[in-house]
């Protein structure tokens, strides 16, 4: 798999261009998240085969920035954030790595997950993540 990272709320923004740009002269893939998006699976999004978009009605529309990346081995994501750093782009609190399991999930799904997961190691309340 091409290594493609998922950005969701955060292209329109300065540090969202600037990842852009980083990640095209990296020659990897962006797909940006609408917020159709947010019910289909990971894999669907990514265009794997096997996978339908997502039917279920949106309940809310999350305002969190998430950045989701796949195809990477380990030493890769460490060297593009290191990049990120390097570029002053501001910390993204919520990311993540598609995985077996959590490309089956909706990226809503997904997006909960990590943040609940980043709170608890945070000791963050939910709410000072936006």
């Amino acid at each position: 798999m091409q290594e493609t990272v998922l950005l969701y709320n955060i292209d329109k923004t300065d540090a969202g261009k600037a990842i852009i740009s980083i990640l095209e002269k990296l020659n990897v893939e962006v797909i940006i998240v609408k917020s159709s998006d947010l019910m289909s699976p990971i894999g669907y999004i990514l265009g794997a085969d096997n996978f339908e978009r997502g039917t279920e009605a949106l309940t809310e529309i999350p305002q969190d920035d998430m950045m989701v990346m796949a195809g990477f081995e380990d030493k890769q994501v460490d060297l593009l954030l290191q990049i990120f750093k390097e570029a002053n782009i501001p910390f993204i609190p919520l990311k993540a790595i598609v995985t077996q399991t959590n490309v089956n999930w909706t990226f809503m799904q997904l997006l909960k997950n990590v943040k609940t997961e980043y709170m608890e190691l945070t000791g963050m309340n939910k709410d000072m993540i936006n």
